[in-house]
């Protein structure tokens, strides 16, 4: 699982920023994203916390929420550090239904942006790698995918 952890950490970035580039029209320099996350992970690093990640899920929600600028980026942060505190008294009173409704709705949201809308825009060997991988990742499991 260590192996595992390793090999999705070093993965991600190149994953998920060109994918979050694509999906919200932005260029991004990837080299500038690189060290970003290098620097950060060092930093945190030293400190012993815990790894950067970028979570592409979250970052399309916000963005498509019309999240843009420091004061909302701020305003998130200091929910989450709340939340941080208090979620699980406060998950309690929350249905499970509605996590369950939650990660449904990312995970057709997610096939649908990554298999159904990719249709045609990489040629037939990429596109059934794509395939490949996901249907590895539903039936096997992440770390078979890697």
């Amino acid at each position: 699982t260590m192996i595992a952890l390793v090999m999705f950490s070093l993965i991600h970035v190149p994953i998920n920023i060109p994918a979050f580039a694509v999906s919200t029209n932005a260029d991004v320099d990837m080299n500038v994203e690189l060290m970003a996350h290098g620097y950060s992970n060092g930093i945190v690093g030293i400190f012993g916390g815990v790894q950067n990640y970028m979570a592409y899920t979250q970052s399309m929600i916000y963005y498509k929420s019309g999240g843009n600028g420091k004061a909302s980026s701020l305003a998130v942060a200091l929910l989450t550090t709340v939340l941080f505190f208090i979620g699980p008294e406060i998950s309690t009173y929350l249905p499970r239904c509605m996590a369950g409704t939650l990660l449904l709705h990312c995970g057709i949201d997610l096939f649908l942006e990554g298999i159904y809308d990719s249709y045609g825009k990489y040629d037939y060997l990429e596109y059934t790698g794509i395939w490949a991988i996901a249907s590895v990742m539903t039936f096997a499991g992440m770390e078979a995918a890697l």
